[in-house]
C-alpha cells in the first residue's frame, strides 16, 4: 500500500494558509491553490487530486449548498473485501507515518486518537485538518470548523449518554 507523505503534507501545509471563506460553494480557488481539477458529473461535485495513491479522488460534502468538508485518501484505497487482519496493518503504518510527518510540518495535534480507527488533527480559526485511519484507507479531510464543532458537541453527548438510539 503506497502512502503519499510529501503529497498529503504539501496539501495540509495549503489548506492551513489557504484564506477560507465560508461558506464557500465553490472549490476553485483552494483547486487552482492545490493544483487539483474541479469535475461536475450528474450534479455531483468531486475533485480530480495530484496525490500519488491509486484513487486521486477528492470527495466533497455539502450541505445547504455550500461545501462544509473535503477528503480524499492520502494512501492507496484497499480491497474492502480482504480480511480485516490483512488490510489493516499497512493502513496503521500509513497513518503514522502521516501523522509523524504533519506533526513535523504543522506542529502538535489538537487532538490524538490513536487505536484501530486513529484520529489526528489541528484546529485552525478556519479550517481542521484531519487524518483518520478508515477500514480502506487513511483519509486527509479539509473540515469547515463550525461542521466540526457540531460533530465533536454530538460525540460529546454520545459519550454522555445524552443521545437516545432511534
Amino acid at each position: 500500500m503506497h502512502t503519499d507523505i510529501e503529497g498529503a503534507t504539501r496539501i495540509a501545509g495549503i489548506a492551513r494558509e489557504f484564506d477560507w471563506k465560508w461558506p464557500l460553494d465553490d472549490p476553485t480557488p483552494f483547486c487552482d491553490a492545490a493544483g487539483w481539477e474541479l469535475l461536475r458529473e450528474n450534479g455531483v461535485m468531486w475533485l480530480r487530486t495530484d496525490l500519488a495513491v491509486n484513487r486521486p479522488e477528492c470527495y466533497v460534502r455539502l450541505e445547504n449548498g455550500h461545501i462544509i468538508r473535503f477528503a480524499t485518501p492520502v494512501t492507496d484505497v484497499a480491497d474492502f473485501r480482504a480480511p480485516t487482519e490483512e488490510r489493516m496493518p499497512p493502513i496503521l503504518r500509513g497513518f503514522e507515518d502521516l501523522a509523524d510527518a504533519f506533526v513535523d510540518a504543522l506542529g502538535p495535534p489538537a487532538r490524538y486518537e490513536p487505536g484501530m480507527e486513529a484520529m489526528i488533527r489541528w484546529d485552525y480559526p478556519r479550517i481542521i485538518v484531519r487524518l483518520d485511519a478508515g477500514v480502506v484507507a487513511v483519509t486527509l479531510s479539509l473540515v469547515r470548523p463550525e461542521y466540526q464543532a457540531d460533530i465533536d458537541e454530538y460525540a460529546e453527548r454520545e459519550r454522555l449518554g445524552l443521545i437516545e438510539d432511534i
